[in-house]
């Protein structure tokens, strides 16, 4: 069976790959939830401020009621000055109502700020005209009298009232049905803005936290993928490298080239495989070369052995015949040197059985 090897080329490109969706993931996350929460900041914040311009629109509204129902009941300058002051100069509630159109608010809210604002306006005539009356009684410089209630034309069945009837005619303008009628159009229409927008802004802004509960919930899932991946990487570089080096460190340090299990078995990336079989290869080849020293030793060991018993033998039978004490005494050292010789081959004989373990 064909074996397949990884090459540790792939494996750096996977823990590459791996490293860079871990830091993606992690990157988008964060991207993620701080989107979340700036959403949710800027709809918390819409919010704030839609509540106060409708609070605004609606305190313009009865600021101008009180102002001119003030006048008519106290005949104070101050309150006439007020109510145009703020009509001409100031113009809070028109500013209010340009800023709540242009905050691309939905048709039906846009339309009871545009039916406030229209019947408003309305108001503002009856107003003016309770202001003529009232002024009519009272001796006051033209100049200090603003334009629009200078101006204004009482009919001639106005003009023709006494003083007293034209006080009561200003307060039933004011104070009357039809004057309470239109102003509760107007309240009525503001309040129902006021609703209309919190319950939207609100469902918003609940909606905002869902997601970035969502968001934060999406992260720690990002967070235990990164991780899942993060193991996977130590599980690969230790299965890969860690693992085959230390077998190999712990095998190296054992060598014996007298036994079989000092071969390193193959592990880890294509290159340490091929590191331990390239070691194989050498280990094989070295313990072949110790085995034919070894049996050349023993060969020779024994070839010459008995060829020099032969002479040791001869020698013996030679001891046994007339010599002369020279002859004898060269025979002697013949001898003896001949039995050092075969002590020697002796002991390379068994050294080489030693080295097999016999």
């Amino acid at each position: 069976m064909k074996k397949y090897y990884i090459n540790q080329r792939y494996i750096n490109i996977v823990i590459t790959l791996i490293v860079i969706v871990i830091m993606f993931l992690i990157v988008y996350s964060s991207i993620n939830i701080r989107t979340s929460i700036n959403d949710e900041k800027i709809k918390e914040q819409e919010r704030s401020k839609s509540v106060e311009l409708s609070e605004g629109l609606m305190e313009g509204s009865n600021f101008l009621t009180d102002s001119v129902r003030k006048f008519v009941a106290t005949k104070e300058e101050k309150y006439l000055y007020d109510y145009w002051n703020e009509v001409n100069v100031l113009k809070k509630r028109d500013k209010v109502i340009e800023e709540l159109l242009s905050m691309n608010i939905p048709p039906n809210e846009e339309k009871l700020v545009k039916l406030a604002k229209q019947y408003s306006d309305l108001l503002i005539d009856p107003e003016t005209k309770a202001m003529k009356l009232v002024v009519e009684t009272m001796n006051l410089d033209e100049n200090s009298i603003s334009k629009e209630v200078r101006d204004y034309k009482l009919n001639i069945v106005d003009e023709d009232l006494e003083n007293q009837e034209k006080i009561n005619k200003a307060i039933e303008l004011v104070f009357g049905d039809n004057y309470m009628t239109d102003k509760n159009i107007v309240t009525n229409a503001i309040s129902s803005f006021q609703k209309d927008i919190n319950l939207r802004l609100n469902e918003e802004v609940e909606n905002r936290k869902n997601e970035t509960l969502k968001s934060i919930n999406f992260q720690n899932s990002l967070l235990a993928l990164s991780l899942a991946l993060l193991f996977i990487v130590l599980y690969i570089f230790y299965k890969f490298f860690t693992y085959p080096i230390k077998d190999y460190t712990e095998t190296l340090k054992e060598v014996n080239f007298n036994k079989d299990d000092s071969r390193l078995q193959p592990k880890g990336s294509y290159e340490l495989k091929l590191f331990a079989e390239k070691f194989n290869i050498l280990y094989e080849d070295l313990i072949k070369a110790s085995n034919t020293k070894d049996e050349f030793l023993a060969t020779m060991s024994h070839e010459i052995r008995t060829p020099l018993n032969t002479v040791i033998g001869y020698m013996k039978l030679l001891e046994d015949t007339n010599l002369d004490e020279k002859q004898r005494k060269y025979l002697k050292r013949s001898k003896l040197a001949s039995k050092n010789l075969l002590q020697i081959i002796n002991n390379i004989l068994d050294f080489s059985k030693l080295k097999k373990n016999k």
